[in-house]
């Protein structure tokens, strides 16, 4: 179990990125080549409002059965309904969304590439810990579960 709480520094630097990397700031060069600056913008925002929807509603889940979302405190129950029954890892998936989003809306180039880094930080610093300890918590609840939903995110698999 992670003891520092890395995804929220991760993001963080992702957004800053994303931000400071941005056209507003450098001009065209930095710029994603897509058609549509409206169209782009929309998307963005839009993925940017899913997210955020997203998260909310997976954290009350975990919340509701009395466990922590915090990526450094330990889990005290097992949650495997409502988004986790797609996902083991929805809020991670809407961190990952949040900066695309926000790199889309900006239009940033810099952006789109801290978002493939988000996740690739995210897997390693929190993911994979985080799974070893709800593995050794929960045990054959927890494979059951991890066999039958994906990491990231697809649809229910068949028990």
């Amino acid at each position: 179990m992670p003891r520092f709480p890395w995804p929220p520094l991760v993001v963080a630097a992702a957004l800053a990125a994303a931000w400071l990397l941005s056209p507003a700031r450098l001009g065209d060069a930095a710029t994603l080549a897509l058609p549509g600056e409206a169209w782009t913008r929309g998307a963005g925002l839009a993925l940017v409002a899913l997210a955020l929807a997203v998260e909310a509603t997976a954290v009350r889940g975990l919340l509701a059965r009395g466990t922590t979302f915090l990526p450094h405190r330990e889990a005290r129950a097992l949650v495997t309904g409502g988004l986790h029954g797609f996902s083991r890892n929805p809020i991670y998936v809407a961190h990952v969304t949040l900066v695309l989003g926000c790199a889309l809306a900006l239009r940033s180039g810099a952006g789109a590439c801290a978002a493939a880094a988000t996740l690739v930080l995210l897997d390693r610093l929190a993911v994979r810990p985080e799974e070893a300890f709800l593995s050794a918590r929960f045990g054959a609840d927890y494979e059951a579960y991890r066999a039958r939903v994906p990491r990231w995110l697809g649809l229910r698999r068949s028990a």
